[in-house]
Parts: C-alpha cells; sequence; structure tokens
C-alpha cells in the first residue's frame, strides 16, 4: 500500500483576511508548542504539564476565534481586492514525521489539514469577517469550529492515554530539540 502523501504546504501564497490571519498566526504557534512538548520525545500520550498548555492553547484560540466570528462583515469596497499579506511561514514547525509520540504525530496532522482549510477557505478572500451561510449548512464557520474541536478532542484522547514504555520500537524519531 503507498503511503499517504502529505501536503502541508498551500497554493495560496497571499490572503486578505485579517481576522483568518490572526488565526494562523495563533494557530501556527499552537502548533511548535505541540511540536516540541516535552511528550513529543514518549512513545504516546501527554504529561500533565503539556496536556495543561495545549488545553489553554486551545480555549485562547478558541476564545478568538468565536470574536472574531461574531463581529460582522465590515464594508471595505477600497481595500477589496487590493489589500493583502502572504501566508505566514511554517517552517519552523516540525513535520509530524519528526516526534516520536503517535498521539503528538495525530494532533499535528489534524493542526496540518485545518490550516489548509482556513488558508484556502473562501473566507480568506475577504478583508475581515467570515462569509455567512445559513445554519445547518456546511460553510468556514462550521468548518473552522469542527477542526479546533476535533484538534482539543485529539488532545483530550492523549491526555487520557497513560505513556507507554516500547523499547522494541522505540525510539523511530530523534529527540525533539528545544524551542526558540
Amino acid at each position: 500500500m503507498p503511503a499517504a502523501t502529505q501536503a502541508t504546504s498551500s497554493e495560496r501564497q497571499v490572503l486578505s483576511n485579517i481576522d483568518v490571519r490572526a488565526m494562523l498566526d495563533r494557530l501556527d504557534r499552537m502548533r511548535l508548542e505541540v511540536a516540541k512538548c516535552q511528550s513529543a520525545n514518549m512513545p504516546s500520550g501527554l504529561l500533565d504539564a503539556d496536556k495543561a498548555r495545549i488545553l489553554d492553547y486551545v480555549s485562547d484560540y478558541r476564545r478568538y476565534m468565536e470574536y472574531a466570528m461574531a463581529l460582522p462583515i465590515p464594508d471595505s469596497p477600497e481595500a477589496s481586492g487590493r489589500w493583502s499579506m502572504t501566508v505566514p511561514d511554517d517552517s519552523e514547525v516540525p513535520s509530524p514525521e519528526a516526534v516520536e509520540n503517535d498521539d503528538i504525530a495525530v494532533i499535528l496532522r489534524q493542526f496540518e489539514v485545518y490550516r489548509l482549510e482556513m488558508v484556502e477557505s473562501q473566507s480568506a478572500r475577504l478583508i475581515q469577517g467570515f462569509i455567512p451561510v445559513p445554519e445547518g449548512q456546511p460553510g468556514d464557520v462550521a468548518r473552522f469550529r469542527d477542526g479546533i474541536t476535533r484538534i482539543e478532542n485529539l488532545v483530550q484522547y492523549a491526555a487520557d492515554t497513560q505513556p507507554s514504555d516500547r523499547p522494541e520500537s522505540t525510539p523511530k524519531a530523534m529527540p525533539v530539540t528545544a524551542g526558540r
């Protein structure tokens, strides 16, 4: 069976949405914290300190996301089509394959998919705000909420998993290096 291909970089190099960019900046910081946490060097599970730190990041992220989503889309006809920012460079975030911890690797993969969905979203083309769709229909707001909920659930799952000693199959990756 062929290995799954991993597409982490987006075709889009620029985006217009200030709110999406702020969410991406927060997301990339959270991804780096997860990839560099102490638990990344264990085969599975999360240490209590890492769980607390990651769930605090998720909570802060969710609070900002809900704040941004509650704001109306501003009327910005002069900036529309002219204002843009580069998509943040996330090359500092290690790939899921670079960590020992299977649970952390799954969380990092979910982060990558979530990030790609945000960068390529229709809302990323707005100056601010999120494209409204009727309740119950798929759209960027529902997709973004679902993405962070999935990440939060994965963190909770990993936190509830006891670290395992797997002497025959570890280490499979080099130790995670210190942060900045």
